[in-house]
């Protein structure tokens, strides 16, 4: 029987005396004294397999010198390895003058006064205590803190990297070359030019989990600027950086994504109305290229022109779950502004940002983009476009949750200015302006259709509760719409209106104004409130052709239901109009007609002393429409089979009255 005894019993010394004593313990069982291997130290290096990463050498372990052989000798997980530390290096440029191509150079804590020049190197920095205890500070003004280029291959972990002053990159300066930053903190430098943190030109840059703040930039990029350049930050805080152009961080041309970043509390401080053609900006970012942003927190960023959290110029971004929150602007776009750019704006939410001009939230000019499953909330813009304003475009705007947003002139929710984007399946919620509150268009360039909304609780001081129309000479189609609860002085539901421009605005032209033409087709008005004229609708100079509508409970002194003035042509064919109340139904001024036939019209004060009664003239009735729910018609209802004999309903039969009739009927 063979007993194992440990392998440091068999060499016990004890110090007795000054004197060392070897014990030898003699015969130790049956197999004639033969210790066997120590089972977890196969190489007898006195580390065991799970300390030893390679246990068949026993050169290799814990205790050994790391060799430039490219192999990890002392098991510390790094290979090549240099010390910079009491005792060895001492400077950091030394070490890695000494490291080879894929040598590692490993930094104690401390701060260490130092421009380092990494050019033409394979080379891995690493602070051990991490970026808080590990600083490189500049040692001299003039030059970045830290330059690499050359196509040098360099990864930077755990370093606070500041006081750098240099023309281009005060912190790191990047040039034909790749860049790992990792853990590490950019802070307290300032570029004369570009990029106050760091500047890359044609840098294939990774920044990651790092900080970069308080960086100062006399041009573009206060925290980043990369221009050309590739690759990804990520998961990182940028905060606190000023700029004259993107404060936190600059990015043209390339594809650097900006990924799962904080990006807070930056500054552009530029007022140029003139550049990249609107006026530029981008107090978080500004971004020319094809790039990715996604999952950021864009949060109290300013800028002293447009897109305070953000200014996207050309190209085709994808800008996807993101936070913009609380940011500023002097002129438009306080959360994001797009200026000639053909953009994804996907599942967005813009709340709480506030312009000094137009666009509380969202600004897009010139350009075709997508915009999709975003929330706009509470912004506010003291001229147009409270939530969001679009002009010269043909966007795509879908799915869009627009509450609460505010503005002192035209566009409370939305605003399209010479614009003829396509709205769809979208909510507009106690929005304000003075001037449309749910929604205002503005000369339409082209047709469009406005269709499956719906508008509730909006408010404008003047025209238009849920929507307004001014000097539209292009169709605009509204399509399954409920407008519900908006309130205005005039057309509570919708406005039609002639506005007036500055002669020099308008070629010269004195009093110069286009009729709106819009096009109305199965839409429920539902307990709007007019002050004055117009409980649905108020139509001055426009051409408004109504089919299969419901106007229902809703008030005005002037004209419950419809007002048309100044040459206004409103056409209602196969509409319900039932507990309309306040005053007369209907209100003709200075030429303003109305066409009412094959409709019911139910429960009223008063058609209006200004209109002919159209009951049992043209088709039309008198009788309870016999409602369901959803303003479904009874089987029995008199409206059913009762609308325009030349109008079908989807079944082929003759239309019915109301909501659900007609070919287009939801």
């Amino acid at each position: 029987m063979t007993r194992y005894i440990p392998a440091i019993s068999l060499a016990l010394l004890i110090a007795c005396d000054g004197n060392s004593v070897k014990i030898d313990l003699g015969d130790t069982g049956d197999d004639g004294g033969v210790v066997p291997e120590d089972p977890d130290d196969l190489d007898g290096d006195g580390f065991s397999t799970d300390e030893d990463c390679d246990d068949t050498d026993d050169t290799i372990n814990p205790d050994a010198e790391d060799g430039q052989d490219g192999v990890d000798n002392d098991c510390d997980g790094y290979t090549d390895e240099i010390d910079v530390c009491e005792g060895a290096h001492e400077v950091i440029q030394d070490a890695v003058d000494e490291a080879p191509d894929g040598g590692v150079v490993l930094i104690c804590p401390g701060t260490y006064a130092e421009n380092l020049d990494l050019s033409g190197r394979e080379v891995t920095l690493i602070g051990l205590e991490g970026a808080a205890e590990t600083v490189v500070e500049a040692a001299e003004a003039g030059s970045p803190v830290i330059t690499v280029g050359s196509r040098a291959e360099v990864v930077i972990e755990g370093l606070t990297i500041t006081g750098g002053v240099a023309t281009s990159g005060g912190g790191v300066y990047c040039d034909d070359a790749e860049l790992t930053l990792t853990t590490s903190l950019i802070g307290g430098n300032t570029a004369e030019t570009h990029g106050g943190g760091l500047a890359g030109d044609d840098c294939d840059i990774t920044l990651e989990l790092s900080v970069v703040t308080a960086n100062t930039a006399g041009g573009r990029g206060g925290g980043l600027y990369l221009e050309g350049s590739h690759g990804a930050v990520s998961n990182s805080l940028i905060e606190g950086n000023v700029g004259d152009e993107g404060g936190g961080l600059f990015i043209y041309n390339g594809d650097v994504d900006v990924v799962d970043n904080e990006i807070r509390g930056n500054d552009a401080l530029t007022t140029d109305e003139e550049l990249w053609g609107a006026g530029s900006g981008g107090g978080g970012l500004w971004m020319g290229a094809n790039s990715l942003v996604r999952g950021n927190v864009i949060a109290e960023n300013h800028t002293g022109y447009n897109g305070g959290g953000a200014f996207f110029y050309r190209g085709s971004p994808s800008v996807d779950a993101n936070e913009v929150l609380d940011n500023r602007c002097d002129e438009d776009g306080a959360g994001l502004y797009f200026n000639y750019a053909n953009a994804q704006i996907t599942d967005n939410l813009i709340e709480g940002n506030e312009a000094a001009d137009d666009a509380g939230g969202l600004r897009l000019y010139v350009g075709n983009s997508t915009i999709t499953g975003n929330q706009i909330l509470n912004n506010v813009a003291n001229d147009d476009g409270g939530g969001a304003k679009l002009s010269h475009s043909h966007h795509t705007f879908v799915n869009n949750h627009i509450e609460g947003n505010r503005t002192g002139d035209a566009g409370g929710g939305l605003e399209l200015d010479n614009d003829s984007t396509a709205v769809t399946d979208s909510t507009f919620l106690n929005n304000q302006a003075y001037r449309g509150g749910g929604l205002h268009n503005w000369r339409t360039e082209r047709s469009f259709t406005i269709s499956d909304s719906h508008f509730e609780g909006n408010t404008a001081g003047d025209c238009g509760g849920a929507l307004a129309f001014d000097n539209n000479p292009y169709r605009v189609t509204l399509e399954n719409l409920t407008i519900q609860d908006n309130n205005a002085d005039d057309g509570a539901g919708i406005c039609t209106e002639l506005v007036y421009r500055d002669p020099e605005d308008v070629g010269g032209q004195e009093d110069y104004y286009q009729r709106s033409v819009l096009r109305l087709r199965n839409l429920a008005f539902i307990d709007n409130n007019a002050s004055d004229d117009g409980g649905v609708a108020y139509v001055k100079a426009g051409d408004v052709d109504m089919a299969n509508v419901v106007m229902v409970d809703n008030e005005g002194p002037g004209a419950a239901a419809i007002a048309a003035k100044l040459e206004g042509v409103v056409v209602v064919n196969n509409a319900i109009l039932s507990g309309n109340s306040g005053g007369p139904l209907f209100l003709l001024e200075d030429d303003g007609e109305i066409g009412i036939r094959y409709s019911d019209i139910f429960d009223y004060s008063s058609i209006g002393s200004t209109v002919s009664n159209p009951i049992g003239v043209d088709g039309n009735i008198s009788d309870d429409p016999l409602f369901t729910s959803g303003f479904e018609l009874d089987p029995s209802s008199p409206c059913v089979d009762a609308g325009d004999p030349n109008i079908r309903d989807q079944d082929g039969s003759r239309s019915d009255m109301g909501l659900h009739g007609g070919p287009d009927a939801p």
